[in-house]
């Protein structure tokens, strides 16, 4: 698993986890469309 941080502006507003293969644009577009999250958001890997 993999953990992402999700920014709105340069606010941390969530981590999530995702399989190690998806891409970090694959995220924020699933974030975006199946969670309903703000099309703004950045997604970065989490440390």
């Amino acid at each position: 698993m993999q953990a992402w941080n999700v920014y709105l502006g340069e606010i941390l507003i969530d981590t999530v986890f995702f399989e190690s293969w998806i891409t970090q644009d694959e995220v924020r577009r699933s974030l975006i469309n199946k969670d309903g999250f703000d099309f703004e958001i950045e997604v970065r890997e989490a440390d």
